[in-house]
């Protein structure tokens, strides 16, 4: 991290030495830009909290109103050296497991266009894995308060440090883009942190009137440092449990090193008159019972009436994890055999829900909108016992965590009011 602040830094710093050393031509054009969001969310739920987005510290909780969910300011400066090459740095501030509300750096790369239809991309950029991917933060650019929780959680990945690819095609009917992008990543989320140092993505996006197809897929290879799972995981090998399989099991089918994961997405768009209709589909697969084999979705669906767009989604998220056959010794008493079975279902991730969203957004300025959204999770599964879905936090009992309150019944509402800018 502190490299490529460094080489944010010496971008900056390189820029007016680029234009001192040529005294004839005009200077270098400067790019300045940015957008924003002030926001504001509150769940109604005495049991679960919910966050505005996966990485947030705080939930809201029991009717508490936040303001650190989606609200977010972020910069961007974009230098160019000469034709085609180019400088581009974007600084964003939101709240952050990590770095709480301080800056940092979402963008920063080097950018060559070798050709009209080719460009090249150095630092880092942009993950292609959604159709949102270089809009995740951006509100203004989207209808919805935010990305869908339910296609947007399998991947809390946003950017990439590495090499991007992009070239565009025209074709008879239309246009054909293609994205690749191959690095490394590091990401903060409230259950721990996760290294990824090897991540390729490729996406290919085809548009023909009013329709839009995307297809991407992604490869990730990470280590993750989650120390409450860590914690348990020794528990259960030291034997707290009369656990006589643990140590194997847990070995072969939820390491916390060497996870090898894909991430595929398939997302159409379709736009008539004053109507939208936008539809993601998600699939993830891994060598990791933690980081769950799962099928995503949302449909959306908006219409203009002038300055006002009423919009409405559904969605659904299913985990497909089998049972790891936790084992008991049999002399133990039946507390541990039930101790072994929660534990058993905390690590198949039961965390499968349906989503529904009503909305309305209001384009007031030529910049700027007001987004007033109303959202029902409820869950599909039963043994909600875990908050390893980031947005939304159920506490867990004994052994997994210290709750002993009254369980969650399965449903909480969120409502949200955002005004997206950008300037």
């Amino acid at each position: 991290m502190r490299r490529v602040r460094m080489l944010g830094w010496g971008l900056l710093a390189l820029a007016p030495l680029a234009q001192a050393s040529d005294g004839v031509e005009e200077p270098r054009p400067w790019q300045i830009e940015g957008y924003g969001t002030l926001a504001a969310h509150v769940a109604d739920d005495p049991v679960v909290g919910v966050r505005g987005d996966g990485r947030n510290r705080n939930t809201s909780l029991n009717g508490r109103v936040r303001f650190d969910g989606d609200s977010l300011l972020a910069v961007q400066t974009r230098y160019e050296f000469a034709p085609g090459v180019q400088a581009v740095w974007q600084l964003l501030a939101r709240d952050d497991v990590r770095y709480g509300q301080r800056p940092r750096n979402e963008w920063i790369y080097l950018g060559w266009d070798a050709q009209p239809n080719l460009n090249l991309k150095l630092g880092r950029t942009a993950l292609p894995v959604f159709l949102h991917s270089e809009t995740r933060h951006l509100g203004y650019a989207q209808t919805t308060v935010r990305p869908v929780n339910t296609v947007y959680q399998l991947n809390p990945f946003t950017h990439v440090d590495g090499l991007a690819l992009r070239h565009a095609r025209s074709l008879a009917q239309g246009e054909l883009r293609t994205e690749f992008s191959a690095g490394r990543a590091e990401l903060a989320l409230p259950s721990g942190t996760i290294d990824a140092d090897r991540m390729v993505s490729l996406a290919l996006r085809y548009d023909e009137g009013p329709w839009s197809l995307r297809v991407a897929g992604s490869d990730y290879r990470f280590d993750m440092h989650l120390a409450n799972v860590q914690r348990l995981y020794s528990q259960l090998i030291a034997g707290a449990t009369a656990c006589t399989n643990c140590a194997a099991v847990l070995a072969a089918r939820a390491p916390l090193e060497g996870v090898h994961a894909q991430v595929q997405t398939v997302a159409l768009q379709h736009e008539s008159g004053s109507w939208s209709l936008t539809a993601e589909i998600a699939r993830r697969s891994s060598n990791n019972s933690i980081v769950a084999d799962s099928l995503a979705w949302y449909v959306l669906a908006a219409h203009r009436l002038g300055d006002w767009s009423p919009y409405v989604v559904l969605g659904e998220i299913r985990f497909k994890e089998p049972p790891l056959g936790l084992q008991t010794h049999p002399a133990a008493p039946a507390a541990a055999r039930q101790a072994n079975q929660l534990i058993d279902l905390y690590l198949q991730t039961p965390n499968d829900r349906r989503i529904t969203q009503l909305g309305l957004r209001w384009d007031f300025h030529a910049r700027a909108a007001l987004k007033l959204q109303w959202e029902r999770y409820r869950a599909t599964r039963e043994g909600r016992i875990t908050g390893q879905s980031h947005y939304l936090e159920v506490p867990a009992p004994p052994p997994i965590g210290p709750y002993q309150g009254p369980a969650w019944d399965g449903r909480v509402n969120q409502w949200s009011l955002n005004l997206d800018f950008v300037f």
